[in-house]
């Protein structure tokens, strides 16, 4: 009988230490983490707009008085002076017989015509062709007044035309804001390394604002959406802390307040952890 007693307290001191250590482990559990300290630096916001390649200079050719398309003295494409006479148009009135209108280009450029058939009739409000220079071409595009006080005479601009980019600079800013709109206009120009066409569609990267020596984190370090918040790492815990956000761009945004450059902030992990919870840094600092 005694024996039996003895195994019996034998056996569940075995179990209850098994129990603690089990208890003991996890209670130690650590979640791995990586983290990093806010840093000092610049960000700039910047912004994409959509708009389409023109001719610098860049202009419709009319005709003053009506007439029937006679003939093209100049082909499509061709490289023509100010001045040059493009093409004719003849005039018939009551039997009488006219000098043909000549129709002179108005600026130098490269040229492009409208498609009419000989002998169509043309009226001064019709465009008879196009003329653009080709060797510097240009983008008109519009902005909300928040942003345009910030886009000034020179700034440089990306322009992204199909897989090409190209480095250009705003040479027009508006100085009132369209009545209808509210927008700000601006064009910037560029030069091609190759050919383009008028009319082909493009979009434009703006640095609207820059701001230096701001604190600012890893955007993905950054939890929520209308309340966002951080972890911080505090005696090998995880605390979660509200922040108030600024500039967001190219993968950082500022911080304005809730963390400072000393505390250790969860880069990556943060998205599997409570509050509390026991963290292991596994890379950075």
């Amino acid at each position: 009988m005694k024996r039996i007693l003895l195994s019996l307290i034998v056996l569940l001191s075995i179990v209850s230490c098994k129990k603690e250590e089990k208890i003991s482990k996890t209670e130690e559990i650590r979640i791995p983490v990586t983290a990093l300290k806010p840093v000092r630096g610049e960000i700039s916001f910047k912004v994409k707009l959509s708009g389409k390649v023109e001719g610098n200079p860049d202009v419709l050719v009319f005709t003053t008085v009506p007439g029937y398309y006679l003939k093209r003295l100049k082909n499509e494409g061709d490289y023509v002076k100010k001045g040059d006479i493009i093409l004719l148009l003849e005039r018939r009135d009551f039997g009488l017989k006219f000098e043909p209108v000549k129709i002179e280009a108005p600026v130098s450029g490269r040229i492009s015509y409208f498609k009419f058939d000989k002998g169509e009739y043309i009226t001064p409000n019709r465009p008879l062709a196009r003329i653009y220079g080709d060797r510097e071409f240009k983008v008109k595009l519009s902005l909300p007044s928040d942003y345009a006080k910030h886009i000034t005479k020179g700034k440089k601009v990306k322009v992204f035309v199909n897989s090409d980019v190209y480095t250009g600079r705003i040479t027009e800013v508006s100085s009132a804001s369209d009545p209808f709109t509210g927008n700000f206009y601006f064009e910037a120009v560029f030069k091609p390394d190759k050919r383009l066409l008028p009319g082909t569609p493009c979009e434009v990267e703006v640095e609207v604002l820059r701001k230096k020596n701001v604190l600012k984190l890893p955007s993905k370090s950054v939890l929520g959406a209308a309340k966002k918040s951080v972890f911080i790492i505090e005696n090998g815990m995880a605390k979660r802390v509200p922040v108030i956000t600024g500039i967001e761009s190219e993968g950082y945004v500022e911080i304005i307040k809730g963390v400072s450059e000393n505390d250790l902030v969860v880069f990556k992990g943060a998205e599997v952890l409570r509050e509390g919870m026991k963290v292991e840094i596994v890379n950075g600092g």
